[in-house]
């Protein structure tokens, strides 16, 4: 047994022997296989981040691309305009040089001689705004009349002409009935008001509605008991885009009182606009004042003007014609005032009879609606007409 172990152990070492060196040479050639296979998979990742990198530059270098071609195209865009405008500039020097010297022959000639420019014009107020296209003005014998242009659309700037709630806040506190005949209460009281102490409007004020149209127009008499002023005010009114435009025109207004009344129209108007803007109103004495003496110079000059007009025309216009103007003008008031009370029954008796249901009121609500149209007519041209007959006077 012992033989047969040695003899298989000598037959192991020598087939062990034999087959030594094609084992190690089989084991060295898969290390190298595996140690290429494992460097070529680092190659390969290497290479696909190169890849992706070099993708996101390429990227890059296309939006800086297409940014440098805008640019350029804007640049050159810009190059072309400025070039354009030193063109456009050097023609407008060319063409001052060429005028200049023109000039310079014609003053050496004696043809054209230089006067020193006009004194600049004193700002009307302490604002940078300038207020020359909102002076009010004298139109006629009595009669100033305001242009304005409001910063609100129309149906606000109208509900500040006649509603109670917003009169107060750059008027007076009062009440204008919106109807023919309508009544018209103006609270004007300095010593309600202690800062309107220095205007003429310091008064309660009382009238009638003459004329309205809503969104449109709105005339009223002006009736001052304390002074005995009896006047006519009246409102028009116009959209301007989301502006609206404002005529003022107050009739019969005393001659010695006329810089008073614009000065004091004037800052009610200025205090409107700042109630219409949302901002501070200015204080109404302060500004009263500031504008008094420009109004003072505004009718001094107006009257010399109109009396060196008018002197020709009153020497030829003989004192009888004169009279019979006058006695045909209170014809026409006497009849207007007839006819406003012969409207306002009209309108009460309709307001009556719109309370019956029946036919025959009906009818008789029918007929008097037709008169009241007649009466409102003849009232308007009553009132075309006493205008008339004012300018002629005048």
């Amino acid at each position: 047994m012992d033989g047969i172990i040695a003899i298989l152990g000598f037959w192991v070492f020598w087939i062990a022997w034999l087959l030594k060196k094609p084992l190690m040479a089989y084991i060295e050639q898969n290390k190298v296989v595996n140690k290429d296979v494992s460097t070529l998979s680092e190659r390969v990742a290497q290479l696909e981040g190169s890849i992706v990198t070099m993708g996101k530059d390429i990227q890059e270098v296309k939006d800086t691309s297409e940014f440098a071609h805008k640019l350029l195209i804007d640049s050159a865009q810009q190059i072309a305009d400025a070039h354009k405008l030193l063109t456009n500039n050097a023609q407008q020097m060319a063409d001052a040089s060429k005028f200049v010297t023109t000039v310079q022959k014609e003053i050496a000639k004696g043809v054209v001689t230089i006067s020193a420019p006009p004194p600049e014009q004193p700002k009307l107020l302490t604002t940078s705004t300038c207020l020359i296209d909102d002076l009010g003005k004298v139109t006629g014998d009595g009669t100033i009349r305001f242009e304005r242009v409001l910063p609100a659309r129309i149906e606000r700037v109208w509900q500040y002409l006649t509603a109670s709630d917003c009169l107060p806040q750059w008027l007076a506190a009062g009440t204008i009935e919106q109807r023919f005949g309508g009544k018209v209460e103006l609270n004007f009281k300095a010593d309600e008001t202690p800062d309107k102490a220095h205007c003429v409007l310091d008064h309660n004020i009382h009238g009638r509605v003459t004329f309205i149209e809503p969104l449109r127009t709105l005339s009223y008499s002006w009736i001052d008991p304390a002074s005995n002023l009896e006047s006519n005010v009246s409102f028009q009114v116009s959209t301007q885009g989301d502006q609206t435009a404002v005529v003022l025109t107050h009739s019969q207004v005393p001659s010695d009182r006329l810089h008073e009344f614009l000065a004091c129209w004037h800052t009610h108007f200025d205090i409107l606009k700042a109630r219409l803007t949302d901002s501070v109103a200015p204080v109404f004495s302060k500004r009263f004042k500031e504008v008094l003496q420009t109004y003072v110079a505004v009718v001094a000059t107006t009257v010399f003007i109109t009396t060196a007009a008018a002197a020709p025309a009153m020497a030829s216009t003989s004192n009888e014609a004169y009279q019979e103007i006058q006695t045909a003008r209170s014809h026409a008031l006497s009849k207007y005032d007839a006819l406003a009370r012969e409207a306002d029954d009209l309108k009460k008796q309709i307001a009556e009879l719109k309370r019956d249901a029946s036919s025959e009121a009906a009818r008789a609500e029918d007929r008097l609606g037709k008169q009241l149209d007649e009466d409102n007519r003849d009232l308007t041209n009553l009132d075309h007409e006493i205008k008339d007959l004012d300018k002629a006077l005048n």
